[in-house]
């Protein structure tokens, strides 16, 4: 068995776990090149003003101007970025033509690459931190449904309030918070397993909420009552109401979650809330504001205008507008994305050895870390020889990915494994492992490490000395003197 890591050899046993054969010799593609530099992008979900087909509109943030349109055949209306950033799901109302849905939008195409069939009426949509589940709320069925991130399939449904709304997951992933809109209330929601466990009386025509950051608080706006109530997410209890002077709509948290910032459509402001002293502490002239996104700076909001057709970007740090951005009939919610993001960096090693027991096959094992030597458990490896592919295998909760090949070809092999990365982890290849493949398909041990020739010493030099050489010891009766005589 040999295993490369940075250039130094070591031993190891390991168990095979999936098992091919050795293709014919076939070309290799090497892992992608490094993602170009990261930008952030804004999703405009723009759900026109009849009931028409409507279009997603990314926006570059760096450059305030429109990227490039998505039209979909449905209404969207509500986005949500997963946590990894490669995908924003928007949930579509549906049009006269087509039913609602929940578009998947690939960030680094822009491409609708999928649509979930979840039920009538989707909303909102929530991810779990880890990104494995995405929470649906269908207004019409007063449900949350949640979806399997990697599948797409419903995998459970809750009841709650009447006409459920915008969601919110804690940071923990244990609790999700429903806004139900006819019932004047805030679903509390178990996520595993997906259950209703409380209700928290709410002001009427509640709109929107959103966790704080760093604090065990949630933020709801309540748009008839003109306020924002403050609910504790450890007691589930309100904890106080913030005036808003006209229509609360949606709410926003700054990174740090030292200000929140609430959309006011009756007097066109943006309102900017001190989370410290929950109170308004300022306002910011905006043309008929709906949504609102922070950017990841904490310097700049971005606010959807319903009537105007528009996006207007604001300097948080002088409460000015900056740009005004058109993008369509009445747009609704937008999401902010960071596309290509940096990746941590990864190491891959390789070990190679032969299968337990004669089979004539090969074990090939490679590890993937990151920063510490800590396991990378997501991803997917490469194996090949000689630039001619082997197989892949995914990485294991231990950060291992395992095949078991045969029929090698016998000879000295080059041995390479590589990892092809993730959205949140950078590829990476091992160092090349050289391996002689003996007449069975199988790695030939190394040989043996040749101890060093008997050691001695010249004539007339002390017994003992330690020089190698080729004159043999031998007592004679100088000998008894303590030093050397050559045959």
């Amino acid at each position: 068995m040999v295993t490369a890591a940075a250039g130094l050899a070591t031993c190891t046993a390991v168990p095979a776990s999936a098992s091919v054969a050795a293709p014919a010799p076939a070309s290799v593609t090497a892992p992608a090149a490094a993602r170009q530099a990261p930008r952030d992008v804004a999703y405009v979900a723009g759900n026109s003003l009849r009931g028409e087909p409507g279009r997603v509109t990314v926006i570059d943030l760096e450059t305030n101007s429109v990227v490039t349109t998505i039209p979909v055949d449905s209404a969207p209306a509500w986005p949500a970025v997963s946590p990894d950033q490669t995908q924003v799901y928007v949930t579509a109302y549906g049009t006269v033509a087509a039913e609602g849905t929940v578009l998947v939008i690939d960030t680094a195409t822009d491409t609708v690459v999928r649509k979930l069939d979840v039920g009538p009426t989707p909303t909102g949509v929530a991810f779990t931190p880890d990104g494995a589940q995405a929470l649906i709320s269908l207004n019409s069925l007063h449900t949350v449904r949640a979806v399997d991130t990697a599948g797409g399939a419903v995998t459970a449904s809750t009841q709650v309030g009447l006409g459920p709304g915008q969601l919110a997951v804690t940071p923990d992933g244990a609790k999700a918070y429903v806004v139900n809109q006819e019932s004047n209330s805030v679903g509390v929601v178990r996520v595993t397993p997906l259950s209703t466990t409380g209700s928290i009386p709410a002001q009427p025509r509640p709109q929107d909420v959103a966790i704080m950051p760093g604090a065990p608080r949630a933020y709801v706006t309540n748009d008839e009552a003109r306020s924002v109530y403050v609910i504790d997410t450890a007691t589930d209890t309100v904890t106080g109401s913030i005036g808003v002077a006209g229509q609360p709509t949606q709410v926003a948290f700054a990174p740090d979650g030292r200000r929140a910032y609430v959309t006011d459509r009756l007097s066109g402001n943006l309102a900017v809330i001190d989370t410290a002293s929950a109170r308004v502490v300022g306002t910011i002239p905006t043309p008929a504001p709906f949504d609102v996104a922070v950017d990841r700076t904490g310097t700049r909001a971005y606010v959807t205008s319903y009537y105007q057709g528009t996006v207007t970007a604001i300097d948080l740090v002088h409460g000015t507008v900056i740009a005004t951005i058109p993008v369509g009939p009445a747009p609704m919610g937008i999401a902010i994305a960071r596309r290509n993001p940096p990746r941590i960096p990864t190491a891959t090693t390789l070990t190679v050895t032969a299968e337990p027991g004669g089979t004539g096959r090969t074990v090939l094992t490679a590890a993937v870390t990151h920063a510490g030597g800590l396991p990378v458990t997501s991803g997917r490896v490469h194996f090949e020889y000689d630039g001619i592919g082997l197989g892949a295998a995914d990485l294991d909760a231990y950060g291992r990915a395992v095949i078991t090949v045969g029929n090698l070809p016998q000879g000295r092999l080059r041995f390479v494994a590589r990892y092809g990365g993730t959205a949140t982890f950078a590829p990476s290849a091992s160092p090349p492992v050289v391996v002689r493949i003996g007449p069975d398909g199988t790695p030939v041990p190394p040989p043996r490490p040749v101890p060093p020739r008997a050691r001695g010493c010249a004539d007339g030099e002390p017994r003992g000395h330690g020089r190698v050489s080729r004159a043999v010891p031998r007592w004679s009766s100088a000998g008894r003197a303590g030093v050397c005589r050559s045959r």
